[in-house]
């Protein structure tokens, strides 16, 4: 018998690369009626490329009894992707649910692999204006359980047509239904004196917070009508003072606000007696500070950080300060490793973006000039191997979670950084509730006492679920691992997190699950 020639290849391949080819049996049935599943497309993905090319996919299509087999198949980590007109993968009702992983050793035969499949839904209604009008070409989100698998499916999203109407077809599952307009307007310049509409992300069937948001309940092969938004105008806007320009400077207001696409930022010059203004915007959380130039030396305000809900902010003072010009010294156990060491104090807002540098001499001794009001992190690099920031002093107080607090603008000051070693290190697993491999998923890590996640680090888990952090100072911090296009923020995760403790030199061994809403009322300990 002659072998296909794409077969005898990928024979040939796992022969060269040592490795014994896998296989896969199982069955796709309908979750509602437990019946077997003809004519399902199973595709298996693989996760991941090493030569970085777009990786081969290996798939069967189901027989009358729901069976199918892929065989040979190279050992692996794949996504699963079952595809049936009129059906879609059934989904736990586990807020956290991902795309199906499936892993499988050189060698392998797995057998008795099961599908489930349920009936599609259909949802669909009307996005229109504050008058009752239409809304044409606004995209419709389902935001529900499994958004992962929503993604991946590639059905997360739709658009309204001409009519305003909008139909979309989903596995079974709660949903809240949210639209937003695109912005076309760009730099259009109005003569009337009017403005371009905008209109905020709304959900169903006219919030503009999520938390007041509708919920829609999707039954296996339910079509659920009438699910209209009606979107309002914004009206939302940040205004107030800049004070303290010295004669002849023209100061700038930079505003950075956050939304779900990214960040928009706005300059605005201030009138005469320093007042400005900024409408338009949409809820959420937006950072602002002035800056100005005087005699070559650039002055700031602190930033200030808001979060924009349902009225105007106005009456804000931002006040215009010369930076801080700070001396130190680095000290080390060998004290000739303090030399040619660059100290960064970097900013904790995003706002900012700039960080400011200075090096040591034979002796240690550094300065760095011109600081502008803010909060910023400390670093030292290079540092040894198994190096750290063990303590950080300003003007003689110590500073906690090395975070130097300059928003007053100080004009001098004093900072005395000890460096140790024997940095501890966090590595493990994130994986789902039977122990596999969790689909896109990120670790977080944070120190106790860093409420609003300013000092976080992150890691993406790989393939096999590992994630690694290294170089960490002894102390307590929150873990926890959360997924990439969940629903759960941040902070909600942070307060489920679990605490641990690390002493110089450790090497802990954590495995993480994917935090879910609703999973915990506590911090674990």
């Amino acid at each position: 018998m002659r072998l296909p020639v794409a077969l005898l290849l990928l024979l040939l391949s796992f022969r060269g690369a040592g490795e014994e080819p896998a296989a896969l049996q199982g069955t796709v049935v309908n979750s509602v009626t437990g019946e077997p599943l003809d004519r399902v497309q199973v595709h298996l993905t693989v996760r991941a490329s090493d030569e970085g090319l777009p990786p081969p996919g290996y798939g069967a299509i189901t027989d009358d009894h729901g069976r199918f087999s892929i065989s040979p198949i190279p050992p692996g980590t794949y996504l699963v992707h079952p595809e049936r007109a009129g059906f879609y993968l059934a989904l736990p009702r586990d807020k956290s649910a991902t795309a199906p992983t499936l892993e499988l050793k050189a060698g392998q035969q797995m057998r008795d692999y099961r599908l489930e499949m349920a009936p599609r839904a259909v949802i669909s209604g009307r996005v229109i204006d504050e008058n009752g009008e239409p809304v044409g070409n606004a995209d419709v989100f389902a935001d529900g359980p499994g958004r992962a698998v929503l993604y991946f499916l590639g059905i997360w999203k739709s658009s309204t047509d001409d009519r305003g109407e909008y139909r979309m077809s989903l596995p079974a599952g709660q949903y809240r239904i949210r639209t937003e307009v695109p912005d076309y307007s760009g730099d259009e310049i109005r003569t009337d004196g009017t403005a371009p509409m905008t209109y905020p992300p709304t959900w169903h069937p006219n919030a503009i917070d999520a938390a007041r948001a509708a919920t829609v309940e999707l039954r296996p092969g339910s079509d659920i009508p009438g699910i209209d938004i009606q979107m309002r105008p914004l009206r939302l806007s940040i205004g107030g003072k800049v004070s303290g320009a010295p004669a002849g400077a023209t100061p700038t207001v930079s505003i950075q606000c956050l939304r779900r696409g990214g960040s928009v930022w706005n300059d605005i010059t201030p009138e005469p007696d320093g007042s400005f203004s900024l409408g338009r915007l949409e809820p959420g959380a937006c950072h602002l500070f002035a800056h100005a130039s005087s005699g070559g030396r650039e002055m700031r305000s602190a930033v200030v950080e808001l979060n924009l809900k349902d009225t105007p902010v106005s009456e804000l003072d931002l006040a215009l300060k010369p930076g801080t010009d700070i001396s130190g010294a680095l000290e080390m156990a060998d004290k000739e490793e303090a030399a040619n060491r660059a100290v960064r104090l970097e900013p904790l807002s995003r706002i900012m973006g700039r960080s400011y540098t200075g090096r040591t001499g034979r002796d240690g001794v550094f300065e760095i000039k011109g600081v502008a009001p803010g909060r910023y992190r400390v670093a030292v690099a290079p540092l040894p191997q198994g190096g750290y920031v063990k303590t950080v002093l300003l003007d003689g107080a110590a500073a906690a979670l090395g975070v130097l607090d300059l928003r007053a603008g100080a004009g001098t000051a004093q900072l005395k950084i000890a460096a140790g070693k024997g940095a501890a290190r966090v590595s493990g697993r994130v994986t789902d509730d039977a122990g596999r491999p969790a689909a896109l998923t990120m670790a977080f890590l944070a120190p106790e006492g860093d409420e609003k996640l300013e000092l976080e680090q992150n890691a993406q888990a790989a393939s096999d679920g590992t994630y690694s952090f290294a170089d960490l100072a002894p102390g307590k911090y929150r873990l926890f691992a959360r997924g990439v296009t969940t629903s759960v923020s941040k902070e909600e995760a942070l307060a489920q997190a679990e605490t641990i403790e690390l002493k110089e030199g450790d090497r802990i061994t954590k495995d993480l699950k994917p935090i879910a809403k609703g999973a915990g009322d506590g911090r674990k300990q």
